[in-house]
């Protein structure tokens, strides 16, 4: 996913223009507001208990039972990241080791302001946080998966595409690098519910 890509859908999942760009460095941690960002796409997580092995001062995982919260993520450079992990990098540039505390107690806000730096001691507790064995990495594998493209998200990098590129063809829109990834079968789909239909892919090449 471009980086291009990865601010609209970011603003997007939290309906949050802002925080595009912030991702494309045109504004700062300073400019952001005050209020919780909502992540509305994937997570990783259950709601509810589960089992959990937690190493403690002793370094040795001890099984647990922890109430479970949900975690935004977001696929960028063919890795899955934390969305508030991701956007806290692109609003601060900090040359040390460190975990995340949420400020505002919302599992779903992705907003930097609400997350404070822990540095990491090497051999300390928090460094030991991230070697952590959960239960459900082991039974069940991978929770992750990444959102679908909808009709209306395309719709609106299709309505941007018009407004600021004026495009004659297909092929002059799809060349633009912000819809590098959205697919062309929802374009050609979103172009024919607006009346566009001389945008439309050619029928040689469907």
């Amino acid at each position: 996913m471009k980086i291009e890509i990865l601010a609209k859908r970011v603003a997007q999942k939290t309906k949050s223009p802002i925080l595009e760009k912030l991702i494309l460095g045109e504004v700062g941690r300073d400019d952001l507001p005050e209020n919780c960002m909502i992540w509305t796409g994937a997570s990783t997580g259950r709601s509810g208990p589960r089992m959990r092995y937690k190493r403690g001062y002793d370094n040795i995982p001890e099984l647990t039972i922890i109430m479970d919260r949900p975690r935004p993520v977001v696929n960028f450079s063919g890795k899955r990241h934390s969305v508030n992990r991701l956007l806290f990098d692109f609003a601060t540039k900090l040359d040390y080791p460190y975990r995340l505390e949420s400020s505002c107690g919302e599992a779903m806000c992705v907003n930097p302001v609400h997350y404070l730096p822990k540095a990491i001691r090497p051999g300390g507790f928090a460094a030991q946080e991230t070697c952590d064995m959960e239960l459900s990495q082991v039974q069940d594998g991978p929770a992750f998966v990444e959102d679908p493209w909808t009709l209306q998200e395309v719709g609106e990098f299709v309505e941007t595409a018009l407004e600021e590129h004026s495009p004659t063809s297909w092929q002059s829109l799809i060349e633009l690098t912000f819809l590098g990834e959205v697919p062309h079968v929802l374009i050609d789909e979103y172009l024919k519910k607006i009346g566009k239909d001389h945008l439309c892919l050619p029928a040689t090449t469907k």
